[in-house]
């Protein structure tokens, strides 16, 4: 097993790319297109396309982290007089001749904004060196909250800043990823593991169900995934499939004898232990997939080496009336130690349901 860890520096693992993010960026290329052919576009035509690119726009309100060159209005320190008749220095938008914002163009390198959508700009349409039209190109808008000391004042001055960027000089990572993305992920990196959690969940009409189905089920890691971003992709597409948000009442929960509690931040750390293996309440945070470690002695025989190929689910729990410390502590139990799993709502709902169909 040892020997298969070995990542074969021939093979690369696809580059994948979000599915719901590309969309986006694909519509503005086509709406930029569109534009292009007519420089002195109808305003009512630009606000249409900038609507729709908002709506469609996965990542609107989200943090991002960015690199790249973006635009941002120049912040200006002006001495203001106040009542009193003193200066205060206050912060401003630097203009121009025209009237319009002074801008400057800068390289962020991993810096993090919060993602506003899309926005039209102007600019003049030249040819052999005269203006005959106006062009709108269409950007990505970004804030930034900066905090900025004033020599005359105590406090720092909390400022947001706006940022323009050009889709195509600019490179994004998000927090979070789309359904669509997890799912691309999941198949082409696990495809055997992702076959068999989609037979087993198939026919179920109970989260407690979908949840026992994968029960005993593992993955074996390809040994080109260094990182834990795959098994951080698989993870939440197998959470996104079962649903578990949907039923926020407690489950009684019965776990095998000498079961543990595990952290659910640092995986191998025990929290507690259930000696006697009793029926519990709790609320269902998730499933989890966790790296299962396995101490193998290495090829030349000399000491021992941890080989993490293996994932094996588990279930992110808050207990209710916990025998850990914490009265309403979140651990991570694993699936195979997991003996009973009832959800209260469900069983009620589809109790009646039941009691109604057999009348």
């Amino acid at each position: 097993m040892s020997e298969q860890s070995i990542p074969d520096p021939d093979v690369h693992l696809p580059i994948l790319v979000d599915p719901a993010v590309q969309r986006s960026i694909d519509q503005m290329h086509e709406f930029q297109a569109e534009l292009d052919l007519q420089p002195n576009a109808p305003i009512h035509r630009v606000q249409e396309m900038v609507q729709q690119l908002d709506a469609g726009w996965f990542h609107m309100g989200e943090l991002v982290s960015l690199s790249g060159n973006v635009e941002c209005s120049v912040i200006d320190v002006e001495q203001q007089e106040t009542e009193t008749g003193e200066l205060r220095s206050t912060l401003m938008t630097k203009m121009r001749e025209d009237g319009e914002p002074q801008t400057c163009t800068y390289f962020a390198r991993d810096v993090e904004f919060t993602s506003r959508g899309f926005t039209a700009d102007t600019e003049p349409f030249m040819v052999g060196g005269l203006q005959v039209g106006v062009r709108t190109v269409l950007r990505m808008t970004f804030t930034r909250n900066v905090a900025l000391n004033l020599p005359d004042q105590e406090l720092p001055q909390q400022l947001v800043l706006h940022n323009h960027a050009t889709v195509d000089e600019i490179s994004m990572d998000f927090r979070r990823d789309s359904l669509e993305y997890n799912r691309l992920k999941s198949l082409e990196y696990f495809p055997e593991f992702m076959a068999e959690v989609e037979k087993r969940i198939d026919g179920t009409n109970r989260i407690a169900e979908d949840i026992m189905a994968l029960k005993g089920l593992e993955a074996t890691i390809n040994p080109d995934i260094m990182g834990d971003a795959e098994v951080r992709a698989l993870e939440a597409y197998v959470d996104e499939l079962i649903s578990v948000e949907q039923d926020d009442l407690p489950y009684a929960l019965k776990f095998r004898e000498g079961t543990m509690a595990y952290d659910p931040y640092e995986k191998e750390d025990v929290l507690g232990e259930y000696e006697d293996g009793p029926t519990l309440m709790a609320r269902v945070l998730g499933v989890r997939l966790t790296r299962k470690t396995e101490t193998l002695p290495v090829s030349n025989g000399y000491g021992t080496t941890t080989d993490p190929t293996i994932i094996e689910p588990r279930i992110a729990i808050q207990l209710l009336n916990a025998d850990v410390e914490d009265d309403s502590v979140e651990v991570e139990v694993r699936l195979a130690d997991v003996e009973v799993l009832c959800s209260i709502r469900q069983s009620f709902y589809l109790g009646l349901e039941e009691a109604d169909e057999a009348e």
